[in-house]
């Protein structure tokens, strides 16, 4: 009987193993049956404990935080960010260009032999017919012209216009570049100081979590309020990770700018949240317009472009016009023989001068040159015309929302102010005098000081933001010597904790 029980559980046991029912008595999560069999093993292995297991060589592994400054910030971008690296560099390529359009008033310089074998008949020069077999050679040095006259000149205009072109180019794109970083480093300030406030909102939240508890305890509170308030706490620590997150992010796209590591966390140096005044709203709108159609780089640039293009049709037009120049002159030393004999060495020069006029398809190759060229030349015109509108457009759009935003930092101001004193009052009212009413009302005013403070940070930062558009909108560029200012009765509302 015995031994017939011990047959009878070893197949049980093997199956109890093999469907897990050893290991509990039921599924943690009620998987619907057709999907018990298509579970994925787990991607990270789990230790005895339950716990994940994390490899001996990424335990001690964390980000490496290294703090910086606005100006080390437009500093680095200024000489690491490789859109302007390229930028300067096609500089280098158009001076090269304009060198070369220079070199083509200079003639080419040859120099080296020219062995020459005939065999076979020749026409003399009194017109017989001759079986010939010669040797010949020479050696000599000789530059050689091939000019237009017309093109030389309008290229070499041409080309220091397209210089002038890139140069324009770079600026503005070194501009676009610095703008892109100065709005990064504020958005990192800004992650920063949200999770900072999220760190006291928190704390105030399960400052409020243990009030209720104990008046819970003492027979004075309700369950339904501890409730309410332990959701405040929980969805503040949920609202955490999403901010460090955002952080992260964020850090990682200044470092991108930068050309530093991807595992380097950046944190700004300040403090405190900073108001750039870079640029004044008290003058009228339309003197800005006039200022940046004069200063921006991308106008300046179109600007060398349009001259460039006037010069190639101008070309274009009196190419037809002007002869083209050959000119040829050799010196050197010639021999020869007949069969494969050279000798007979002497000095011997030639020159060859040429003039000749050139139509391309007897003229229509011409004036389709013409009309390529022309066209180009309105092109760039009528870009011109699109450029100024996106400039005005940008400069009124940033004027606004500096000016805009200037008028909100008083009420902001004051919404913190009367949060904090909201806060302040309901918690001494309610440890002196519960009574008269329910702790819970604490959790609105938690809520609102969170609010307001969220509220003044993203309006230093987007006051900031439209300051370095504005500026930026103007044709200046960023630089490291800036002036800045500190707003400290603002900044003291928006991180200081709650006393």
């Amino acid at each position: 009987m015995r031994r017939r029980l011990l047959r009878n559980m070893i197949p049980l046991s093997l199956l109890c193993i093999s469907t897990g029912c050893l290991h509990h008595a039921a599924p943690i999560v009620d998987y619907p049956p057709h999907l018990d069999s298509c579970l994925p093993c787990p991607a990270t292995p789990f230790s005895a404990s339950g716990k994940p297991a994390v490899p001996e060589s990424t335990k001690s592994a964390t980000p490496e935080v290294m703090p910086i400054d606005f100006n080390t910030a437009l500093r680095l971008a200024d000489q690491n960010n490789p859109a302007i690296a390229l930028v300067r560099e096609r500089i280098q390529q158009a001076v090269a260009q304009q060198q070369r359009a220079q070199s083509l008033w200079l003639p080419d310089l040859e120099v080296g032999p020219n062995y020459t074998l005939h065999d076979g008949p020749i026409q003399a020069t009194e017109g017989n017919i001759e079986t010939v077999h010669r040797s010949a050679l020479f050696a000599g040095v000789g530059p050689s012209l091939v000019l237009n006259p017309g093109e030389a000149y309008y290229a070499n205009l041409a080309a220091r216009q397209v210089t002038s072109a890139y140069q324009a180019n770079a600026s503005g794109v070194t501009n676009d570049t610095l703008l892109q970083v100065a709005i990064a480093y504020v958005d990192v300030m800004q992650a920063q100081g949200e999770l900072e406030i999220n760190t006291q909102t928190l704390a105030n939240a399960k400052v409020l979590v243990d009030l209720i508890s104990s008046f819970e305890r003492n027979g004075k509170g309700v369950a339904a309020d501890t409730a309410r308030a332990r959701v405040e706490a929980s969805t503040r620590e949920r609202e955490r990770f999403e901010l460090l997150a955002q952080l992260a992010a964020r850090q990682a796209r200044l470092a991108q700018l930068l050309r530093l590591s991807p595992e380097v966390s950046l944190k700004t140096a300040e403090k405190n949240i900073q108001k750039w005044e870079l640029v004044t709203t008290d003058q009228p709108v339309q003197s800005l317009i006039a200022t940046a159609l004069m200063q921006r780089p991308e106008l300046e640039e179109n600007r060398a472009r349009i001259a460039a293009s006037l010069e190639l049709w101008r070309a274009a037009k009196v190419q037809p016009l002007l002869p083209s120049l050959r000119l040829g002159y050799a010196v050197g030393t010639y021999g020869g023989g007949p069969d494969d004999f050279v000798g007979n060495f002497g000095t011997r020069s030639d020159l060859s001068a040429t003039l000749s006029w050139q139509l391309y398809g007897l003229g229509m190759g011409n004036q389709a040159v013409i009309a390529e060229k022309r066209s180009e030349y309105a092109q760039a015109i009528f870009k011109k015309d699109g450029l100024e509108a996106i400039v005005a457009e940008q400069v009124v759009s940033a004027y606004q929302q500096v000016a805009n935003r200037s008028r909100e930092f008083k009420p902001a101001h004051e919404a913190v102010t009367a949060a904090l004193e909201s806060y302040r009052l309901n918690e001494e009212r309610i440890r002196r005098a519960p009574e008269q009413g329910r702790p819970i009302e604490l959790l609105q005013a938690i809520q609102a000081l969170a609010r307001a403070r969220s509220d003044e940070l993203a309006l230093f930062t987007d006051y900031n933001r439209g300051q370095f558009q504005l500026f930026a909108s103007l044709g200046f560029t960023l630089g490291c010597d800036q002036q800045t200012a500190n707003v400290t009765s603002s900044d003291a509302s928006i991180l200081a904790p709650v006393k």
